[in-house]
């Protein structure tokens, strides 16, 4: 084989290694690349030890994942949280997006409290917050 042709052959299959390594983490992320996701935003004073990848849960369904969490300056330094939300459910505009434990072991999770409002948010809404006590 000529030296053309070898680095043609490492060079597809680099990108193959790279492109199963990107799905790969994303999948043990919990995210899913195939699925259509709506994000919302929820801010909090004090997240209780949630961390991004937690599940969000409907009625204990999982119906996402906590994206990103960061500081927001605008909002006198509340922790903005983006919530990936999986499913096509309808979720009211009144809802809440409660920060609870999820197991005996203190897992943080996020369960959406659903609304009682005909009215429905869209994708990049906020969602009211609250802290299980």
């Amino acid at each position: 084989m000529s030296n053309k042709l070898k680095s043609l052959i490492v060079g597809v299959v680099s990108l193959i290694a790279i492109f199963l390594l990107y799905f790969g983490i994303k999948f043990l992320n919990g995210q899913n690349l195939f699925k259509n996701k709506r994000v919302f935003h929820a801010y909090y004073q004090d997240i209780a030890g949630l961390t991004e990848g937690n599940s969000v849960t409907l009625k204990g369904y999982k119906v996402g994942t906590v994206t990103h969490i960061s500081f927001n300056p605008e909002r006198d330094n509340e922790l903005e949280v983006m919530i990936n939300i999986e499913n096509d459910i309808q979720i009211p505009v009144n809802s809440k997006a409660k920060i609870v434990s999820l197991d005996l072991l203190g897992t943080k999770g996020i369960s959406l409290i659903l609304g009682d409002t005909n009215v429905m948010v869209i994708s990049g809404s906020e969602l009211e917050s609250e802290i299980e006590a």
